[in-house]
């Protein structure tokens, strides 16, 4: 019995891989609503507010031999508040790049510093992670060009609902990127469930914020969700539907009160 413990630990060693994230912040982990100027200002130095679930999937990344890096366009004044957020959430990182120029394009400075950290890992694979209100599609699309063999996966939150650009998967919870990462193997199983109450009981402003995209119906979309193999899936696409729904009759109920004015 000793024997086969012993090679089973040795089987899971051998199997284990190392590999990078390298994240964004504001509105990836962050609620800010960085495409409106006064609120992200607002968010990034008083609030702490996180999307839910989404401090799991970072805590499983870390816990499964990732290296985490996040990369953020916030100017380097807000390094404090955002260190802040990751020791408060106990959030695992090797390092918390920050925007020193901020007339320096986003698309520039981002690029720079993803190269930056595959260069310093050249055998190790990566798993990006970010949103499309600034320029995290673009940047994802020029490494994975640029690496064409080490990105993993590349995630996007689709805030504004642009275009998604090819091979990106989109997530609007911490559930869409927990079961996707499941099926790759790089996620614990425990963390489906967190991410699933997370995004069950989880508060709808955090969930899905007023300035998020939210889909009239999740089933026609293309979210990891709707693929996922697990019974709890139904649950949240529904909780979604409800949500948007009301949103979506909210809005036309203004709309219709404007209109007869």
């Amino acid at each position: 019995m000793k024997n086969l413990i012993i090679c089973f630990s040795l089987l899971f060693a051998f199997n284990s891989h190392a590999y990078l994230v390298i994240s964004d912040v504001d509105d990836t982990i962050k609620i800010t609503n960085s495409g409106n100027l006064w609120q992200a200002a607002w968010r990034g130095a008083f609030t702490k507010d996180v999307f839910p679930g989404m401090i799991d999937v970072y805590k499983s990344w870390g816990s499964e031999d990732a290296k985490i890096y996040f990369v953020t366009a916030s100017p380097s004044v807000l390094r404090v508040k955002i260190n802040e957020l990751l020791h408060t959430y106990e959030v695992p990182h090797v390092k918390l790049i920050t925007r020193s120029n901020v007339l320096e394009s986003k698309l520039k400075y981002k690029v720079r510093e993803y190269r930056k950290i595959l260069d310093a890992h050249p055998d190790e694979e990566a798993v990006l992670v970010g949103d499309d209100v600034g320029q995290d599609p673009e940047v994802f699309q020029e490494i994975t060009r640029l690496y064409p063999n080490r990105v993993l996966a590349s995630y996007i939150r689709p805030v504004k609902n642009r275009a998604a650009l090819s091979e990106q998967i989109p997530y609007i919870t911490s559930f869409d990127i927990a079961t996707s990462e499941r099926g790759r193997g790089r996620m614990r199983f425990d963390i489906i469930a967190k991410t699933a109450v997370a995004t069950l009981t989880g508060q709808e402003d955090k969930l899905l914020p007023e300035f998020t995209w939210c889909p009239k119906d999740v089933r026609a979309t293309n979210l990891p969700v709707v693929r996922s193999p697990h019974a709890v899936a139904w649950n949240i696409m529904e909780r979604i539907n409800r949500i948007c729904g009301a949103r979506t009759r909210s809005h036309e109920e203004v709309l219709r009160v404007l209109e007869s004015r």
